[in-house]
This record gives structure tokens, C-alpha cells and sequence, in this order.
């Protein structure tokens, strides 16, 4: 799975969904907001990978959850 925002926004899962085992973003001047509390995710878990150049990356997962998230933020968060 791979999500792009380019000068604007993109939101993802609002609901109940099914990202892959790994996802990747990439955002230039906007921002990515994934939602996870209604994920059913694969059996391993999801690996995010996230690349930001004057936009940021929020992930919102359930409490209790392990996260772990990696990737590279330039002006950005």
C-alpha cells in the first residue's frame, strides 16, 4: 500500500479496514492522517514507512497497541 499527499491532505481509515502488511507514504507539502483503531490487521502486524518534505504523518492506533513507525521528516513532523 502506498499513500501520497502532494500540496493537500489525505485521510485513511475511517472505519473499519484492511491496510497491508506494509504501507509507505510519502508526502510533499500536505499531510497523511491513518487511523487504526478500526484496522484488522494481517497476522504480523503492519510496518509503516513514512517520508515527509514539509508535511507530516499522524497515526492514530488503539490504546494498547505496539507501534512502531520509521521513516525521514525534512520540515516537517
Amino acid at each position: 500500500m502506498f499513500i501520497i499527499a502532494v500540496f493537500g491532505g489525505q485521510k485513511t481509515g475511517k472505519g473499519p479496514w484492511r491496510p497491508e502488511s506494509k504501507v509507505r507514504t510519502l508526502a510533499l507539502f500536505g499531510g497523511i492522517d491513518m487511523d487504526f483503531r478500526e484496522a484488522q490487521l494481517p497476522e504480523g502486524g503492519t510496518r509503516i514507512t513514512s517520508w515527509t518534505l514539509f508535511g507530516g504523518t499522524r497515526v492514530v492506533a488503539p490504546k494498547g497497541m505496539p507501534v512502531s513507525v520509521s521513516g525521514l521528516s525534512l520540515l516537517g513532523g
